[in-house]
């Protein structure tokens, strides 16, 4: 017996019982089954299903289908056999638990769709690292596509308004209500025109900017391709970040039913003989301002722990990508064997430190946007409205402010990657390289968010399509009703698998980007090569000279910079003291 049934009887739905007392008795006569009955259809000469129960057998009258769902079989409200005088007694009893029979078909969707969501996820991490792979090859080219469209867009935007305008113009009695907006359709097609042509001009000076952007992305899709192991960083981190949530989550119960006994004497009058007893009597004495105080620390700390989690996720990431740039000059990049195991051993041996000290500041921000946004609720509360407005100005202001502070700290991380530095050295030498190479940033990571959004969508867009595919002619789409629920639930599976994915690919882009910038300030080509490909040095003309290549380091090859017996070949990885001494000399 595998399920539970709940069988019909209509003596205890057709009287004048209230919901939640036919819903009672409904739940009450679970009948066990080893497989959910079916209906005929017929409330007339409904199928029977005989019970046996020791030496006694009952036999029941099917009068609805039903689904198996953890163990119970849910009644099936979209079935053609189900009787209908029946469907309306289980919706008026369905209700008390769903609310609507919309939410409870849902529920029975999601379960028949099981299948073609594990299917589907598996094959949404597949398309992201072919799709990844593939864009290694056309990715100039879909950049290029991408940027022409939008100037062409642009332009079409201005012509729509100018024929709109014109139109409005030569019929003014059929478009009499639009007449007054001529002028302010004219100045928004040449503001459109206006647009098209800076934005034609950035495109013909910032051209150098977009190739190496575009380089930069081949080289991080390398790193994904030939490191697929990295993709398993975030997911592991996420134990730690819930693990944090579950432990700060019942710290805050813990703190907040928490009390002090107090035992005091209690007098009590007896109303008849008017005798005063005294007894002692004990009451929950809480502290508020205590236990306020104790939930802040805990919310902060809270903050802090999740920032340190994510630090050293990213910090581990981008080891991995500083080890993969820095491996060799040229085009024969590689990532050593267990590179993502190393980055996380050099990340807790050599830089838990600087982490922490990045994470403080993020949650002190993080901490007191939250203080700011209590404060903002409770002036919206009081309907002043020049406090409402301030109060969103500060918010908007502190969260500019949390943006700088992520964006530094990532550079400061990727920094500490190379040079084995604190946090404020690495931090300033950071912000340094990025505000000498602000175009090339800025350019990499527009077009980087562009190409991202794009992936992202061509994978939804391709797994659905498999999903529609395998509902529509295989056997995993028995039992599915509507197609278009797992159809969606599917695109937003993937749609979260994809952007994990891409949020990945993201973090290596920035490491590599500021590998490269780095590379491109502290080196010089003759005594201190140069890191980056072929062609980069091609966009940038800059090249190696015979003596800098004989001088070039790869991860076997002979040390320059230092003595031998100083450091060893095999054992120095980013990150660690005396590998900006190894790879760039003069650091």
């Amino acid at each position: 017996r595998q399920n539970i049934w709940y069988p019909i009887v209509p003596d205890h739905f057709y009287g004048n019982d209230t919901i939640a007392e036919k819903a009672r008795k409904f739940l009450s006569l679970g009948v066990c089954v080893k497989e959910c009955p079916k209906s005929n259809g017929n409330a007339a000469k409904p199928n029977m299903l005989t019970t046996y129960g020791g030496n006694l057998s009952q036999v029941w009258p099917v009068y609805y289908d039903s689904k198996p769902i953890l163990h119970r079989c849910i009644p099936d409200l979209l079935s053609d056999t189900t009787v209908d005088s029946v469907k309306d007694v289980l919706r008026e009893v369905t209700s008390i638990f769903e609310g609507t029979s919309m939410a409870f078909s849902l529920g029975q969707e999601v379960v028949a769709s099981r299948h073609v969501f594990a299917i589907c996820l598996g094959t949404g991490v597949l398309f992201c690292f072919l799709l990844t792979w593939l864009f290694r090859y056309i990715l100039g080219l879909l950049v290029y596509v991408m940027l022409i469209l939008l100037e062409v867009l642009i332009v079409a935007g201005g012509l729509l308004l100018l024929q709109a305008a014109s139109t409005i113009t030569a019929n003014p009695d059929q478009y009499s209500l639009y007449t007054d907006y001529v002028v302010a359709i004219r100045v928004a097609a040449g503001v459109c025109f206006g647009l098209a042509v800076v934005y034609f001009l950035l495109l013909f000076f910032f051209i150098k900017r977009i190739r190496i952007a575009i380089q930069v992305l081949k080289i991080a899709s390398k790193v994904m391709i030939t490191t697929p192991s990295v993709i398993l960083v975030p997911l592991v981190m996420l134990v730690g970040v819930i693990a944090a949530t579950v432990w700060c989550g019942l710290t805050a119960a813990y703190l907040q039913s928490s009390a002090r006994l107090v035992v005091e004497d209690l007098a009590i009058t007896d109303p008849i003989t008017n005798n005063t007893f005294v007894i002692p009597a004990s009451h929950l004495s809480r502290e508020q301002d205590l236990g306020t105080y104790m939930q802040l620390y805990n919310f902060f700390g809270f903050l802090w722990t999740v920032g340190i989690v994510n630090a050293m996720s990213f910090m581990t990431i981008s080891f991995v990508a500083v080890m993969y740039y820095f491996s060799t000059v040229g085009e024969d990049k590689r990532a050593p064997v267990g590179a993502v195991f190393i980055g996380l051993c050099l990340t807790i041996r050599y830089h838990l430190g600087t982490l922490a000290f990045g994470a403080l500041i993020l949650a002190v921000m993080q901490f007191v946007r939250a203080i700011a946004m209590w404060v903002q609720k409770r002036l919206e509360a009081s309907g002043n409205a020049p406090a409402k407005w301030l109060g969103r100005c500060v918010q908007c202001y502190l969260a500019c402010l949390q943006r700088i502070v992520e964006f530094a700290n990532r550079n400061a991380y990727v920094v500490c990657c190379i040079e084995s530095t604190g946090f404020c050295r690495s931090c300033c030498r950071g912000v340094e390289v990025v505000l000498s190479n602000l175009v090339d940033v800025g350019a990499s990571n527009f077009i980087a968010d562009a190409v991202f959004v794009f992936i992202k969508l061509c994978i939804v867009a391709l797994n659905t399509v498999l999903a529609w595919v395998l509902v529509r002619n295989t056997e995993f789409g028995e039992g599915i009703q509507v197609v278009y629920v797992c159809l969606v639930l599917v695109a937003i599976v993937t749609w979260v698998v994809a952007s994990i994915f891409m949020h990945i690919y993201d973090a290596v882009q920035d490491s590599i980007l500021l590998c490269f910038c780095y590379d491109k300030e502290r080196n010089n080509g003759a005594n201190r090569p140069y890191y980056f490909t072929a062609e980069l040095a091609d966009i940038l003309n800059k090249y190696n000279a015979p003596s800098a290549n004989s001088q070039a380091v790869a991860r076997d090859g002979p040390i320059t910079g230092v003595p031998q017996a100083s450091i060893s070949n095999s054992n120095v990885f980013p990150g660690e003291p005396g590998f900006a001494a190894k790879r760039l000399p003069g650091a």
